[in-house]
């Protein structure tokens, strides 16, 4: 992998009002040394941003190689006292979601009533469908923690704190509302569902890096129909496929998500080979699609909107080769539309009110 690159040096600036295809810029003229200035005043921001990540990505490793331990002493102990396609109400057949798991079989579908559940449920048992009797009236304080398991799904709740699955294939969140915690985290997982969830006011920094919605070191998910506010990051892709031949392939299709309002909409770190289609990612607080770290050929398009964020629509990071634009609109973002570091990139089609480099 390339070395990281831990500054942004702009070089210069050029307006290009209505431009509808990246064109390599040139030198800004003297006017625009203002311009410039702002820019480069950008970088302690976005360094902040960057360092943040970084951080919660050791503090998520920890965490999850903890949670895989309890999965496997789990296993070793499980006694179900449900027979496999049953079902169980909570509160009438046990008092606590948690009680309801743990008694559970696989393909056992546990009905949570309306009612206020602090809990952190810990869920290690294949195939289970938790839903929430009636969407969003059953609020878990605490939040869903998933480790090991093959298919599931999350459904419906109202959860002031987390949805965290570790090593999970197969596994559905969806019609969840995720908040005031660390948001929705998918690691070292492949081929989940994150659908029509909405995840808002993640800002806790104490265990993980509070983004919306995160991917770590996994891939093949679909990330679809989400909305994702007033988190640091809106939707985090970091690193890819555990024990692929290349480690940093994701391969998730993000597609027709509301990232509006965060720090950073989308975020592509290390990430190779996602799919990113119809997403709205704007006034953003710094930038609204942002690659870096070497992230590489990723589809970014079509009809993705990045427009009147503070600093950037879309950013490339030096060393984020290769990938496409094509369709995208980024338009009235305060230093410019398109700032692209990279090399190899291609852009067809698009709607950039201004690129600068």
């Amino acid at each position: 992998m390339k070395r990281f690159i831990t500054t942004l040096t702009v070089l210069a600036v050029m307006v290009l009002l209505g431009c509808e295809k990246y064109e390599s810029p040139v030198a800004p003229p003297q006017e625009q040394q203002a311009q410039s200035t702002s820019a480069l005043d950008s970088k302690a921001s976005l360094s902040q941003l960057k360092e943040k990540i970084e951080a919660g990505k050791v503090k998520i490793e920890e965490r999850a190689a903890a949670l895989k331990m309890q999965a496997a002493k789990f296993k070793q102990r499980q006694t179900p006292q449900v027979a496999a396609g049953g079902k169980i109400t909570v509160p009438d057949d046990y008092a606590t979601i948690q009680e309801a798991v743990d008694a559970a079989s696989p393909g056992t579908k546990i009905i949570v009533k309306s009612g206020t559940y602090t809990e952190e449920v810990s869920v290690f048992t294949n195939n289970l469908t938790i839903t929430a009797a009636k969407k969003g009236q059953a609020h878990v304080i605490g939040g869903f923690q998933v480790g090991g398991v093959t298919k599931g799904k999350i459904e419906g709740f109202d959860i002031t704190g987390y949805v965290f699955l570790v090593g999970c294939t197969q596994v559905e969140v969806k019609d969840n509302e995720v908040k005031e915690g660390t948001g929705i985290i998918l690691f070292g997982s492949v081929s989940c569902q994150v659908k029509d969830n909405v995840a808002h006011d993640n800002s806790d920094t104490f265990l993980f890096i509070p983004s919306g919605i995160s991917i770590y070191y996994g891939g093949k998910h679909l990330v679809k129909d989400n909305v994702a506010h007033t988190n640091i990051v809106g939707i985090l892709v970091l690193g890819g496929l555990e024990g692929d031949t290349n480690p940093s392939a994701g391969k998730n299709v993000i597609s027709s998500n509301e990232c509006n309002g965060n720090q950073a909409g989308i975020v592509l770190f290390g990430s190779h080979e996602n799919d990113l289609g119809d997403n709205e990612c704007n006034s953003n607080l710094l930038v609204g699609i942002y690659l870096l770290i070497d992230s590489d050929r990723n589809k970014i398009g079509s009809n993705n909107k990045a427009d009147n964020n503070g600093e950037y629509g879309i950013l490339l990071e030096a060393g984020s080769d290769n990938n496409t634009f094509k369709k995208n609109r980024a338009r009235g973002n305060g230093n410019c539309d398109l700032n692209n570091h990279g090399t190899g990139n291609t852009f067809t089609q698009n709607n950039f009110g201004s690129v600068c480099s």
